[in-house]
């Protein structure tokens, strides 16, 4: 019998399966490179890919910055006729004024949604922005119809209004806001259908509803109705005005 060690398999020297391998053949070794190679430009190309989008949001959010924050703000005529015809209280007019409303075109809108990363099928009609301690500004797009801009100042006005309440007013408010929308199952398909849980967190969430609340639902729970009196005059003039 011919027991020639260099022969046997490796299996037979220690019991176990061992490592088997093999030559690369030239097509082999050619296919591995280009799978390297194919990889290696694709992280670069999501590398490019991620910086260029650091970049485009880095110069929206330096000029979005420019336009909200200046001290240029002159309130235009135009803005002072809707206002006028809010019909709101003393004191939401007062809320409204202070927040320096301004009306803006396309390319405002389209830093700040891509700031705030909305879907593309996401139109902003309006904002309100905080910024440089605890300041806010209204912008409405300047695109809307007479009504459209009369029912988005309202809505921000009454974001605006949100902000300047105090944690236990919120807090109080976010109780009614919920134990309502509970009542008013409907309300949940108009956030689903609009993408409100989506686009807003959860925070954000209860602070959207109190503004829509005030200028989309016509008929709220008394406790509501008698806080919006606070801000606005005839709440359901919105509605048929």
């Amino acid at each position: 019998m011919d027991n020639r060690i260099d022969e046997m398999p490796v299996e037979a020297l220690d019991g176990s399966e061992g490592v088997k391998s093999k030559k690369l053949s030239a097509s082999d070794t050619v296919i591995a490179i280009l799978v390297l190679a194919l990889a290696f430009i694709g992280t670069v190309s999501i590398v490019s890919f991620l910086f260029d989008r650091l970049i485009v949001k880095t110069r929206a959010s330096v000029s979005f910055s420019e336009m909200v924050d200046r001290s240029d703000y002159v309130l235009t005529s135009e803005m002072v006729l809707v206002i006028l015809d809010l019909d709101l209280t003393a004191e939401g007019t007062e809320i409204l004024y202070d927040a320096q409303p301004m009306f803006e075109g396309e390319l405002f809108f389209t830093l700040y949604e891509e700031l705030k990363g909305f879907p593309d099928d996401v139109i902003t009609h309006g904002c309100t922005v905080r910024y440089g301690g605890g300041s806010m500004r209204i912008f409405v797009r300047d695109r809307l119809s007479e009504y459209g801009k009369r029912c988005v100042l309202t809505h921000e006005m009454l974001h605006a209004a949100w902000f300047r309440m105090s944690d236990d007013e919120r807090l109080d408010l976010e109780g009614e806001i919920l134990a309502f929308l509970e009542e008013e199952p409907l309300l949940e398909s108009y956030a689903q259908l609009s993408g409100m849980h989506e686009i807003y967190s959860e925070e954000d969430l209860v602070a959207e509803w109190y503004a829509v609340l005030g200028t989309e639902v016509a008929v709220l729970s008394p406790e509501l109705e008698e806080h919006y009196g606070r801000f606005l005059e005839d709440r359901l003039e919105l509605f048929w005005g």
